[in-house]
């Protein structure tokens, strides 16, 4: 089998705020953690802006006991031997790094966490693709800090929620952003949160439903954004990669974004030159295996297997969707061998450029 890689890991180090500018250090982002060795990240700027109904689900504000690999890249790395994966990407916990922030504050946050997973990477080299946190409220910080994040640390690419303070992603002040990340050659990372506020928000808390149906829905408004907003004809050889939203929404999302195009390009006001569906081959998706084998043969055939990849969850419940994420995969008789190494770590070198 050719090169594993885990595209959907979760990390946010105990040294993540070490390098905030000493003049924010009475605001800024701080872990405490309890006699019983349980953590939780105090953070009154962005805590007090989140409504009511986030705490009902668990994040990095709430008091509990992590798993190691959580905050301890060298414990990540040990772990990674045993679930078998070759690499894995470093996913920011949103929950420190919303856009509801004062800017200098963010950018200062933000680039204080790109250090610390440049560090945990230069500790462990080869096994970690290193994603970067930008203040997306104020673009200019952003892509300063996007530049120091790729060009100086090493990263392989920014992450972004699904909207910036309730604005869509085909907004054009973002639009400058787009534009360097093209020009650096990286993916634009997009991953659905729980404390990224969104309207109606509340009506998932129960069930899961966050993660069961939000995160589909917010990942559609942001790849419809993106398309019909005509992003992706601005910069035509931007790389979108969606993550934790699934990938079985997919075929009915773009048939119906089509039938939008064609047959109310007026009354919608589409900017996209082309219909939605031939834009498939500018996005990369991660999936559940475990949750999406019954999915596969269809995915496969409506969107190729050129498009998805493979993701653990890790650390959720040691490896999200099982400590046999790869195994799994490995014994689907309806998925070919060719298409199961695309999934494992081929696709996630072409999107991430990477040279293995």
């Amino acid at each position: 089998m050719s090169i594993k890689i885990d595209c959907d890991s979760h990390f946010l180090p105990y040294d993540a705020f070490d390098d905030v500018d000493p003049k924010f250090m009475g605001r800024r982002p701080r872990f405490v953690r309890d006699g019983a060795g349980r953590s939780t990240v105090v953070y009154p700027e962005r805590t007090e802006a989140l409504p009511n109904y986030i705490w009902s689900y668990p994040t990095s504000f709430n008091l509990n006991r992590a798993h190691p690999g959580t905050h301890d890249g060298d414990a990540r790395a040990a772990d990674l031997e045993k679930i078998g994966f070759d690499m894995q990407v470093l996913v920011p916990n949103n929950g420190p790094y919303g856009n509801e922030v004062e800017p200098e504050l963010a950018a200062s946050a933000a680039r204080a966490y790109n250090r610390a997973v440049s560090r945990a990477m230069q500790r462990q080299p080869g096994k970690f693709i290193g994603l970067a946190v930008v203040p997306l409220q104020d673009v200019e910080r952003a892509i300063e800090e996007l530049d120091y994040a790729i060009t100086e640390l090493g990263l392989h690419a920014p992450q972004i929620v699904t909207h910036v303070e309730d604005r869509n992603l085909d907004e054009y002040e973002f639009w400058p952003f787009y534009k360097r990340v093209e020009e650096l050659n990286v993916p634009l990372i997009v991953h659905p949160s729980h404390t990224s506020i969104t309207v109606g928000g509340h009506r998932y808390k129960r069930y899961r439903f966050g993660n069961a149906l939000m995160f589909p829905a917010e990942a559609s408004l942001a790849i419809g954004s993106l398309i019909c907003g005509g992003v992706l004809d601005t910069f035509p050889d931007l790389r979108v990669g969606v993550l934790e939203a699934g990938a079985g929404f997919l075929p009915y999302l773009f048939d119906r974004l089509d039938e939008v195009s064609v047959e109310e390009p007026d009354y919608t006001k589409v900017r996209n030159e082309r219909l939605a569906s031939e834009y498939l081959s500018r996005f990369w998706f991660s999936f559940n295996i475990k949750t999406e084998a019954a999915s596969m043969p269809f995915l496969i055939e409506r969107i190729g297997a050129d498009r998805l990849l493979l993701s653990s969850d890790y650390p959720h419940a040691m490896a999200g969707s099982g400590m046999g994420t790869i195994q799994f995969l490995e014994s689907l008789a309806t998925v070919s061998a060719e298409d199961k190494e695309k999934m494992m770590g081929l696709n996630a070198v072409k999107l991430f450029n990477l040279k293995v």
